[in-house]
């Protein structure tokens, strides 16, 4: 699913998680938050996605 979204928009968090970037409201070492909820953030992805 991943390969057919937006890579520009859309990035990974975690191994279970994709995010539309334009919705994220804020970001911490562990965790990225859209709408009040809490969505992890792997190392391993951290490092792309920021």
């Amino acid at each position: 699913m991943a390969t057919q979204l937006p890579i520009d928009i859309f990035k990974q968090t975690h191994r279970s998680y994709l995010v539309n970037i334009t919705k994220v409201q804020r970001i911490n070492a562990n965790s990225v938050f859209i709408n009040g909820v809490e969505i992890p953030l792997s190392r391993t992805y951290a490092k792309l996605f920021k």
